[in-house]
């Protein structure tokens, strides 16, 4: 926990040289400190589980317009112009980068960051004082599980509906269990579904920031009136269908896993590290 957090405030400090990768950096960390507290939650309690999830959750709160106004800049600027779609992508883009100019003014990101970073400072120590024991191969094993059977909960959930909702509650849980691996790595080595899941959890951030731009559209369609966005729209639509029934089928190798299986899988290679089997300690 303690080295997530210092890399979110080592992140912080950068906002007014770099504040693209500085917001995203920093929210990153606090989610992978998010997944940690998750792993962990059997272990704390729920009292302080909760408690530590809403001081993080407070702490990257005030980032999260800058964090949406920087992706949607950089994707609308990246989307391909065609003869039907360019008016309504150009007259996007100039909204979008009006509302940046707003977000970034006057330090008003630097403040945000340096609050949230100020805000982590006792995180490490609580976190540390509430599992004086670590954690124990079958504790982990059950977190592991339990994860799985959530993010399989979601997939199952989006792919028998239609909501964005639901298709936005499945990429978190995919990123959670994606961050809760990542910092396992150095106890389980790198497995295949390692790899699987990261590379699912950029393809699913990649469908998100389409629906995104999307609604984004939606939200501005009475001033992009006059660029007719409607083939924009409906250009959109079909390629977030499209993805996103790619990802479903794509994603059975993982979610047809039974989570018993799956945490079996990740921790086939970890050892006992002592008699009372305790492998992590709080510090870890």
């Amino acid at each position: 926990m303690e080295g997530v957090t210092r890399y979110a405030q080592e992140w912080a400090a950068k906002a007014n040289e770099d504040p693209e990768p500085a917001v995203h950096n920093f929210r990153k960390s606090i989610r992978r400190a998010r997944a940690l507290l998750k792993l962990m939650r059997d272990q704390l309690g729920r009292p302080r589980y909760e408690e530590l999830v809403e001081d993080l959750r407070g702490a990257m709160r005030e980032t999260s317009a800058a964090r949406d106004a920087d992706v949607m800049v950089r994707l609308v600027a990246a989307y391909p112009r065609k003869p039907k779609t360019a008016a309504a992508l150009d007259a996007l883009q100039a909204l979008l980068e009006e509302q940046r100019r707003a977000v970034h003014s006057k330090g008003r990101l630097a403040r945000a960051l340096a609050e949230g970073a100020e805000s982590l400072e006792e995180i490490p120590a609580r976190f540390g004082q509430s599992l004086p024991e670590g954690m124990h191969r079958g504790g982990l094993f059950a977190s592991l599980e339990a994860g799985h059977r959530r993010a399989r909960k979601a997939y199952r959930k989006a792919q028998g509906g239609e909501s964005d909702d639901d298709f936005h509650d499945w990429r978190k849980r995919v990123k959670e269990l994606r961050y809760q691996l990542e910092l396992l790595l150095p106890l389980t080595g790198k497995t295949k579904e390692h790899g699987r899941l990261a590379e699912l959890a950029e393809e699913l951030g990649a469908i998100t920031d389409l629906v995104v731009m999307r609604d984004c559209v939606l939200a501005h369609r009475e001033r992009l009136e006059e660029t007719q966005p409607a083939p924009l729209l409906k250009k959109l639509e079909k390629k977030i269908d499209k993805q996103q029934r790619l990802r479903y089928a794509e994603a059975e190798d993982l979610f047809g896993l039974k989570p018993r299986v799956f945490a079996r899988r990740i921790l086939a290679g970890v050892e006992r590290a002592s008699a009372s089997g305790r492998i992590l300690s709080p510090k870890e």
